[in-house]
């Protein structure tokens, strides 16, 4: 056995847990100001999904800050299979804190049965649906919309403004806004609800979810 691999299993015992990786999360970001709107459209029990443009790690920090639930992410598979010394000590200390791993070329349906599987235990699961960090706002992959479809699971569009600039200039005391809107839904109105029509709905949805998250983060989509 290699010295790296002694090492690296070694860092793995390290992990953090969740009650101490929030408290991390909250001393990393506690000299950010924070200005909140609409908390209280995340429900206070039963399953949500929150849907979020994502410009910076910090976007994930904040949440852990600043709701009231315990939050499930949903994050790219990459983060737990780092090659790096601490890459099991990442894996399992993101693990400890709820995310769960993502392919986001293809999504296997063990993945998509975990998400499903989380909410039907009526946790809320944290989703960027652009897939990876951005500036301003891209397109939305369709995840949320199959996840919440038909379910009447309420999806809570959030936009995140300034986290960038707050990740670049983290000395000088910055500031984010993050601006909870109320639920969508992702119901079909069809008494078809499989194939074509349970497309259409899915892809009318996201393209909805989009406009109103760039909404939320004073976006101009048009610009």
């Amino acid at each position: 056995m290699s010295d790296k691999h002694i090492i690296r299993r070694g860092l793995a015992k390290l992990a953090l847990d969740y009650e101490t990786g929030q408290k991390t999360s909250n001393f990393i970001t506690s000299n950010i100001g924070v200005v909140l709107n609409g908390v209280e459209n995340i429900p206070k029990s039963g399953p949500a999904i929150i849907a979020a443009n994502h410009e910076s790690i910090l976007d994930i920090l904040l949440f852990a800050r600043i709701t009231h639930r315990y939050i499930h992410f949903i994050a790219k598979k990459e983060l737990f299979e780092v090659d790096a010394i601490y890459g099991p000590w990442l894996a399992k200390t993101i693990s400890n804190c709820f995310a769960m791993p993502i392919d986001r070329n293809n999504p296997s349906a063990s993945q998509i049965k975990e998400y499903m599987s989380q909410l039907k235990q009526n946790h809320v699961l944290a989703v960027f649906p652009e897939g990876t960090r951005k500036r301003g706002l891209h397109e939305f992959h369709g995840l949320v919309g199959l996840l919440a479809y038909n379910k009447n699971i309420p999806i809570i569009p959030t936009g995140i403004i300034g986290s960038k600039d707050a990740q670049e200039h983290w000395f000088e005391s910055p500031y984010v806004e993050v601006n909870f809107g109320g639920a969508m839904y992702c119901n079909s109105q069809s008494p078809k609800k499989r194939g074509i029509e349970k497309k259409k709905t899915i892809d009318n949805f996201t393209i909805k979810l989009n406009d109103r998250v760039a909404e939320l983060m004073r976006y101009d989509k048009s610009a």
